[in-house]
């Protein structure tokens, strides 16, 4: 009995190391465990685009079309003026040295001739003052001749200004069209909020308005504001450079003053009444 009971465990006990069959191919693999769906991956933001001028001026509103209106003004009005008083335009300096041989000559009629057939400022107000001169007076009548000179400068020195003035327009409308368009661009960003739309994106157009409009009427009215008092002083001294030129041709001309500009001798400025 003993014998049978060793016999049955060390049966048992070579059962047991023994290795266990391995899974035949017929035997269909576990299913293995899904992956779980990943999550989509959110959008790239769009590249920033820049901006181009033509950008910026439909962004600033109505109010860009005045202001560029004006911006075209300042540019030709400061050229025109730019190029109208020159003193090459002026005063040629041929025309001075044909003034100078005529007048020392005193050969009047030549002079007032060739003054009619010029448009600078020198000839139109040299021509106004020969057509007062009179060879049987003192001096040659030189305060009426004087007297016409001044007055066609004083006409023509208001003419320049009166275009000088509207670089001064500019420069005050400029801003206050530029405020128009800042109070217009807030009034589309309050709407914007009345609906219920206050997203940043939201309000950047009326914002952008705002501020476009606004540093546009500044950068305009800040050149305008210079042009204006440069380009005043700049004919008031234009003109009474003239002035002054026509003064030294009529001493010329009465014989106060020599070509080099130099006083005579005494006694050698004498009209031709006084020499009789």
């Amino acid at each position: 009995m003993n014998r049978r009971l060793f016999l049955f465990a060390l049966l048992a006990s070579l059962l047991a190391t023994l290795p266990l069959p391995a899974q035949t191919a017929d035997t269909p693999p576990a299913p293995a465990a899904e992956a779980a769906p990943a999550a989509p991956a959110a959008p790239a933001p769009p590249p920033a685009k820049d901006r181009t001028l033509l950008d910026l001026y439909r962004t600033g509103g109505l109010v860009m079309h005045p202001l560029a209106a004006m911006s075209v003004a300042l540019i030709v009005i400061a050229v025109w003026l730019q190029l109208a008083l020159t003193k090459g335009k002026l005063m040629p300096p041929e025309e001075l040295a044909a003034y100078s041989g005529f007048l020392s000559q005193r050969q009047v009629e030549e002079a007032y001739r060739y003054a009619r057939q010029r448009t600078s400022l020198l000839s139109r107000s040299l021509a106004a003052a020969l057509v007062k001169a009179n060879l049987h007076r003192d001096l040659f009548n030189k305060p009426a001749m004087e007297t016409a000179a001044a007055d066609l400068l004083y006409h023509e020195e208001g003419r320049l200004i009166s275009w000088v003035q509207y670089l001064n327009v500019i420069s005050t409308l400029a801003p206050m069209l530029g405020l128009l368009g800042t109070v217009t661009g807030m009034i589309a960003s309050f709407e914007q909020l009345k609906r219920g739309q206050a997203t940043p994106t939201d309000l950047a157009g009326g914002i952008g308005e705002a501020m476009i409009a606004t540093a546009t009427g500044l950068l305009l009215a800040i050149p305008a504001m210079f042009c204006f008092f440069h380009y005043r002083n700049l004919v008031s001294t234009s003109v009474a450079d003239v002035g002054q030129r026509v003064g030294r041709l009529l001493d010329l001309f009465t014989g106060e003053a020599t070509v080099d500009g130099h006083r005579p001798e005494s006694g050698s400025a004498r009209s031709p009444a006084e020499a009789e």
